[in-house]
Parts: structure tokens; sequence; C-alpha cells
């Protein structure tokens, strides 16, 4: 039996140089996910406008891609800003920082967010019928069991997989969640509870009860990540950086063929872009009206994309080998537990 493979970008919806580089790898055959932020504009209105634009712009290509709700609680601002959400919100009515982020958000109103986001997608006559997953922006939340408890709660109630807390490398994780905790402007309390909480993980376990959710075996992450701390890449430096990209990629299907993993997903995040924009993320905090997306980041998702691109035909042949096939959320998921601790 072959491996499946999933390529999932993440963030669409918001920026037009992530949205332009999505489409393009979708045309080119290279992604079969697509992971849409539900929450821009009012209501969610310029989100479906660019998921819209995601179909259209990528029919005449005859690729199928499945489309993940990227659901959020640390970029702009809620469908619908209620008192129970209060303490994960800034004072201007946009979610906090993923550093920011406290365990305090009432269940329910939690809950009925995440829910009115999903159904921004799930509701469109047209975006609706292509979702078959949910992943959240930042894995905030994961940081908690609380909020993970609603979460899971959400995809089984629409019987949608969800992207796989068991991620590789390991080392990644360490640093997203103990090494950040350092700088997180959070109680200890609720420090103590993400660094838990992630041990659990890697244990394949859950604080508080047992869990039961769709998704893949594992996530493999080794593609994403920024160059340096400032985010830089030198332009004479771009085909290096891509170069070692495609090794990347080449030892992540060979991990997954390896661990004769059942179905794997591959995600990445992207920017069109070469040498000639390489550095307009400069001077730049956030995307304009919404926040949590930092442009100090950019370089990397061109070095993304770029590997992508370069790499179409590598990936094809991939695929047309026996040992691997094109993975999907809604008919490859497996059934994940994480048990009582």
């Amino acid at each position: 039996m072959s491996t499946k493979i999933i390529l999932t970008a993440d963030d669409y919806g918001v920026v037009p140089d992530i949205n332009q580089g999505v489409i393009d790898l979708v045309n080119l055959g290279v992604l079969n996910s697509v992971e849409i932020f539900p929450n821009y504009g009012p209501q969610g209105s310029d989100s479906l406008r660019n998921a819209h634009k995601l179909i259209e712009e990528t029919k005449n290509s005859g690729n199928s891609f499945e489309i993940g709700a990227h659901l959020t609680i640390t970029s702009g601002k809620p469908i619908e800003k209620t008192p129970g959400l209060a303490t994960i919100l800034q004072p201007s009515g946009e979610f906090k920082s993923y550093r920011d982020i406290p365990s305090s958000a009432d269940g329910i109103a939690l809950y009925n967010e995440l829910e009115k986001q999903l159904k921004v997608l799930l509701d469109d006559p047209i975006i609706g019928p292509k979702v078959t997953h949910i992943t959240n922006h930042h894995d905030t939340l994961w940081f908690y069991p609380n909020y993970t408890e609603e979460l899971i709660k959400l995809a089984n109630k629409y019987n949608l997989a969800i992207r796989n807390p068991n991620s590789i490398p390991k080392s990644k994780g360490w640093i997203y969640y103990v090494l950040q905790n350092m700088i997180r402007k959070i109680s200890k309390s609720d420090k103590k509870r993400i660094q838990n909480a992630h041990k659990a993980r890697k244990r394949g376990k859950f604080i508080g009860k047992s869990v039961t959710f769709k998704s893949t075996t594992y996530m493999n992450s080794k593609h994403y990540g920024t160059l340096d701390l400032s985010g830089h890449t030198p332009v004479d430096q771009l085909s290096t950086e891509v170069f070692k990209k495609r090794n990347k990629l080449n030892r992540m299907f060979k991990r997954a063929l390896r661990d004769d993993a059942e179905v794997v997903e591959f995600m990445f995040h992207v920017r069109k872009g070469d040498e000639s924009n390489l550095h307009d993320w400069r001077g730049k905090t956030d995307v304009e009206y919404y926040t949590g997306i930092n442009p100090k980041y950019f370089d990397g998702r061109v070095v993304e994309y770029q590997s992508l691109k370069k790499n179409q035909n590598n990936i094809r042949n991939m695929f047309a080998s026996s040992d691997y096939d094109s993975g999907s959320w809604d008919r490859h998921s497996v059934i994940i537990h994480l048990y009582e601790k």
C-alpha cells in the first residue's frame, strides 16, 4: 500500500503575495490542501472573496485540492465579540498575540466563535463542499486542554479531520512551546499548562480525559522554518537556500516511507516572490488591518515558494512511483486517540 501525502499551505486568504503563491502552486499540481483564514473582513467577507478567487483561478488546471478552515484566536478579530472572549482580546477588539493568550476564555464563547469561523466557509455553497478539515493558527488551540476540547468537539460534530499535534521535527516543537515561554506575557501557571500539554502530547496523552479525532498519522514541518532570527535572506544566497529546502523535501518523503505511515501531512508557508521582492517586508510589523501575520518572516516564505516551484517535477515523480499517492483529509484520515494521563 502506498503512503498518502498531503501537501498543505497555511495562511491563505489575507496577504496578496501569500494568496498568489498558493494559487500558483495549486495550478502547478504541487499543493493539494489549502488552509484559509475565515475571519478576514466583516463577518469573514474578505476571506470568502479570496477563497472564491482561489477556486476561480485554479479551476482550469484540473488540479483538485481540499480546503481547511484555519481557525484563529491570534489573528484579526473574532466574528462575534462577546464578553466570554474578553481575556484573549486586545482593547482594539483584535485577538492578542499567540505569546499573550491566556487560558481563561470562556469555553462556550470560544466554541461558538470557532463554530462561527468554520461556518463562514462551510455555509458557502461553493466553498463549503471543499472543506474537509480544520487547522488552527499558531497551534494555540493546543496550548491549553480546555481549548483543545472545544476544538475536538467542533471537529467531531462536523465530522472533519484536524491537524495532528504529533509533528516532526520534535526540536521545533520544543523551541515553540518551551523556549517561547520565556517571553510570553502570561501567568506562570499558564506557562506551566502549555509545557505540560506539550509534554503529554509527545507521549500520546491528553491531560484530563481521553479524546478521539480524525487526523493524519503525523505532520512533517521540516521544510518550514525561518532562515535566521531576523527572517533575512541575502539575495545572493536565495538559490542556495532553495537547494537546501529541496534536500529537506526529499528527506520528508523518504521518512514517510520509512515510517510506513498511512497518511502524512507536509506543511508549508509560501509567498510568491523572487530576488526582486525578497525584502519588501522591511519596516512593516503586521499586515494592515489583520494582526498575527508577521512580515518579518516573508523571506522564508519566498524560499519555500521557490523550493516547491522548482521541485514540481520531483514531486510529480514521487507520486508517479508506487511508493506514494496524493493524500486526502476526507478519504484517508485515521482515528487518533490521546489518552488520559
